[in-house]
């Protein structure tokens, strides 16, 4: 067995309370709007092995949704070093409160299904690591490819048909406020580079397609793990998640829509640094 490391932490948030709580719930009052505690009313109608699955992957959830935080002030802060126009930092400073609403809607979730699971995480590298070799316009071009070009666009078709698909009403409007949330960010990418593509030379652009490429690794990792068997679909449909069949195509379909093709249309083609199973470039097929 693989030791941890000592300086891996417990993933655990709360809220502090008070006037901050107060402060918070004006910024996004539609959380409290939703039907909470209708999913603890019922959680002892499913079997046990459908709970301990929700916990998981509402626990994952949860933890996602806080990565991302930390990679949206990253990219934030990046861009301000860039002197990014102001509308488009204006924009992107909502970012970060939009994931941190997603955290506490998902850990309301994983409070009414019995409570989060132990996930254990470094907190040392919450966001990616930057390339001390190259200037800051470019490093903040990759950020901005790896978390909005790649992680958040893939997302939205997938959170939206799994809203429509989740039968409980308020696993639907978590997943569906998420998905309408996240509708900017899945676009704010394109605004981004089509602000500053032109500042880059062919082998910058070669190095923000093979970044992207890269990202398109860890997210075909990261969905392998949809894959196990699902004996339960309508039950856990109800609770959130879809079967492995749909969300492959869904993910893929939205892989190549709003990832791929967005990029190859600015010169940052992934599938020319390496071909992509399922998605062949027009000019390589045979």
């Amino acid at each position: 067995m693989a030791l941890i490391p000592e300086h891996f932490e417990d993933f655990e948030v709360g809220l502090y309370g008070g006037a901050m709580e107060n402060q918070y719930r004006k910024m996004r009052p539609e959380v409290m709007e939703m039907p909470w505690g209708s999913i603890a009313a019922e959680v002892h109608q499913y079997p046990d092995k459908v709970i301990q699955k929700a916990r998981r992957i509402w626990t994952m959830a949860a933890f996602q949704e806080y990565r991302t935080g930390a990679s949206v002030m990253d990219a934030l802060q990046q861009m301000i070093e860039v002197r990014a126009p102001i509308d488009m930092l204006a924009v992107a400073t909502r970012f970060p409160l939009d994931e941190i609403a997603h955290v506490e809607m998902c850990g309301r979730i994983l409070a009414e299904v019995g409570g989060a699971v132990r996930l254990l995480h470094d907190p040392k590298h919450m966001t990616a690591p930057k390339n001390p070799d190259i200037e800051p316009l470019l490093q903040c071009a990759e950020t901005i490819i790896r978390v909005f070009g790649v992680g958040e666009a893939v997302s939205i078709p997938i959170l939206r048909t799994s809203g429509q698909k989740a039968t409980h009403p308020l696993v639907g409007a978590v997943l569906m406020r998420i998905a309408q949330d996240e509708a900017m960010h899945g676009q704010f990418a394109w605004f981004f580079l089509d602000w500053c593509l032109d500042a880059f030379d062919a082998d910058e652009k070669h190095y923000l397609a093979s970044a992207a490429r890269e990202q398109i690794d860890t997210l075909l990792d990261a969905w392998a793990i949809f894959a196990e068997p699902n004996e339960e679909e309508i039950t856990e449909a109800r609770l959130g998640w879809m079967d492995p069949e749909t969300y492959f195509s869904v993910a893929h379909e939205s892989l190549d829509t709003a990832v791929i093709k967005p990029l190859a249309k600015r010169g940052l083609d992934p599938r020319l640094i390496r071909p992509i199973e399922g998605h062949p470039h027009p000019l390589m097929t045979s």
